[in-house]
């Protein structure tokens, strides 16, 4: 007689080939991916890489110093709302979305960010990080960031006057 197994799961697993688990994975589009926080696992490389020179106008060595670019990244409205034409986060579309845009760019483009010598580039896994956010709606949670300066009408939450 064969091997009789507590766990009949066990034995389909046993039996059934990486080919065919792959394929399952593939036709079911795989396991969903648990929610990014974006305090804890995106606001971290923003800040690492880009707050140092996207942040509200501060003082510096006694010198005023204005976000590069006019671009702020140390806000929920700043980062959804950009400035001009560029918008940093559009939710749900990383194809509109400047911060992906510019992150992703070849190392030798003048556009791309961080620039040279500013900041380690953002990693693959950084990148399909951010864009799996922004995909996802690109949640802040209840992270306003600094509201200093912040534009009439630009609302960070749906549904409410923040």
């Amino acid at each position: 007689m064969g091997k009789r197994f507590l766990f009949p799961t066990f034995q389909i697993m046993k039996s059934t080939s990486p080919v065919c688990l792959l394929a399952a994975v593939l036709l079911t589009g795989g396991a969903a991916h648990a929610k990014i926080d974006f305090k804890t696992e995106i606001l971290p490389l923003i800040e690492d890489r880009c707050m140092k020179c996207h942040k509200a106008e501060h003082e510096e060595n006694g010198k005023v110093v204005k976000p590069k670019g006019d671009q702020r990244l140390d806000a929920a409205w700043a980062l959804l709302k950009g400035y001009k034409d560029v918008v940093p986060v559009k939710p749900k579309d990383i194809g509109k979305s400047a911060l992906i845009t510019v992150i992703t760019l070849p190392r030798d483009d003048d556009k791309a960010m961080p620039p040279e010598g500013n900041g380690d580039p953002f990693t693959p896994a950084e990148i399909l990080k951010l864009k799996t956010w922004i995909t996802d709606g690109a949640d802040f949670g209840y992270w306003e960031g600094n509201l200093a300066g912040k534009v009439a009408g630009a609302q960070i939450f749906e549904n409410s006057g923040v």
